[in-house]
């Protein structure tokens, strides 16, 4: 079974599909290095070449697999939800408290950090917890404000519900947000394959030092799809190896609480029989934690300061020569570097076209890649 997280979001489980299972030591953690990508958004083409998926995948009949694209439907509002996405209450609380803290832009030390607590932890003990119930908390707090409450609670008070009221109306946001009573499709691993793909979102670079709403909001949904990974794990028979691909891992390392959730995956992987592979656009995003990483893949880079960090963390001279090489690999091309530190550059060449045509994310006509491939090969 395998759970695939990213900006497009591909569930997968490998009932039914244990020939075609590849093994993992469980606990493992594998992550791969490609070239600059400065703010990660999901494109409309990344819907488009999987909506095909539909009709089935190579050794995949399509009554085993499910296709989401979340943010299209009213239905899908608030299926991320932490109080719906979280293993139970107590995780639910702490995932709420980061996202909705990190969103608001406060801190421990302030007052709205305080009245928040309050107003999730009363929340939390509701038949339909959720975000919605929150604010609908603040808004009666402030309404029908307490004899002993200080004014200037209360206008923190007016101040945090007014900020979670702007974000609410957000479209993206609306995922994060649900309402009490609300009619929405809950997350499920019910088929062994799911694909969940979130429109428009779009993730902050490593330099964003003041990220916009839109990177927070999508930070979050990160977040919350991967307290979501957890459930998946617990529920799903031990006895089936699991896989959990984590894409833009950097995005769910940077919460306090989102790298405790995929820390504790990687701590209990191995009594759940559950690897965890984390993704990556750059090996820098995980610093001196690139030291785990057994094979490594790099790709074509495009400056020059981009080959010499790479060189540097594949223990490299940092060579001019060595430079030309990343800077020059074509498209296929890769240095790859095995778990014994010796590195060669190497073709990757796909066998089965057809499993090429099902997952290749390219927007080129027929006609571009023809010439691509030709140039490639003279």
């Amino acid at each position: 079974m395998t759970i695939y997280i990213r900006a497009v979001l591909t569930v997968t489980s490998s009932i039914q599909l244990e020939s075609m299972e590849r093994r993992m030591p469980g606990n493992g953690r594998v992550r791969c290095e490609v070239g600059e990508k400065p703010e990660i958004t999901s494109k409309a083409y990344l819907s488009l070449y999987r909506k095909s998926w539909e009709e089935g995948l190579p050794f995949i009949p399509k009554e085993h697999l499910s296709l989401w694209t979340l943010g299209r439907s009213q239905k899908d509002a608030g299926c991320l939800d932490p109080f719906r996405t979280s293993t139970n209450i107590e995780e639910a609380k702490d995932v709420c408290m980061d996202i909705l803290s990190y969103l608001a832009g406060i801190h421990i030390q302030d007052d709205q950090y305080t009245i928040l607590s309050e107003a999730v932890e009363e929340v939390s003990h509701m038949n339909d917890p959720c975000i919605g119930a929150v604010i609908s908390y603040l808004q009666e707090l402030y309404k029908k404000r307490p004899e002993n409450m200080s004014k200037s609670r209360h206008e923190s008070v007016e101040r945090l519900k007014g900020t979670l009221e702007t974000l609410r109306r957000n479209q993206l946001a609306r995922l994060l947000f649900g309402e009490v009573g609300q009619d929405y499709r809950a997350l499920a691993v019910d088929k062994p394959l799911q694909v969940m793909m979130v429109q428009n979102l779009t993730l902050p670079d490593a330099h964003t030092k003041q990220p916009r709403p839109a990177h927070k909001i999508s930070e979050a949904i990160m977040i919350s799809l991967t307290a979501f990974t957890k459930q998946y794990m617990f529920s799903q028979d031990r006895s089936r190896h699991k896989i959990i691909l984590q894409d833009e891992a950097r995005s769910v390392d940077r919460s306090a609480v989102g790298a405790e959730l995929m820390n504790f995956i990687i701590r209990q992987g191995r009594y759940y029989n559950t690897t965890l592979i984390k993704g990556s656009q750059n090996a820098s995003d995980y610093g001196e934690d690139v030291a785990n990483i057994g094979m490594k893949f790099s790709f074509g880079m495009k400056k020059t300061s981009e080959a010499a960090e790479m060189l540097d963390y594949l223990n490299l001279p940092q060579t001019q020569a060595n430079i030309e090489t990343l800077k020059g690999l074509n498209r296929g091309e890769a240095l790859f570097q095995d778990i014994y530190g010796r590195s060669a550059v190497v073709k990757i060449n796909p066998v089965f076209k057809d499993l090429l045509d099902a997952f290749d994310s390219s927007t080129s006509t027929e006609e571009e890649r023809r010439r691509e491939k030709e140039r490639v090969l003279m």
